[in-house]
């Protein structure tokens, strides 16, 4: 039979956390309020506390 792996053992063979990385690099870099994007970066970190995942948290934010 198969091994059975949790999702943090899985590989991310959509690349969602190194694509999650990009776009909060892009955030910085862009012409939004400084405000905004710590709200935004606030947003994703809680998300992630509370175990959403990588590609989740993209589609919200």
């Amino acid at each position: 039979m198969g091994e059975v792996r949790s999702k943090s053992d899985m590989e991310d063979v959509h690349f969602y956390r190194k694509r999650y990385e990009l776009e909060i690099r892009l955030l910085r870099e862009s012409g939004i309020s400084q405000k905004n994007k710590e709200l935004i970066e606030k947003f994703c970190n809680d998300c992630f506390a509370q175990g959403i995942t990588a590609g989740r948290v993209q589609k919200y934010a």
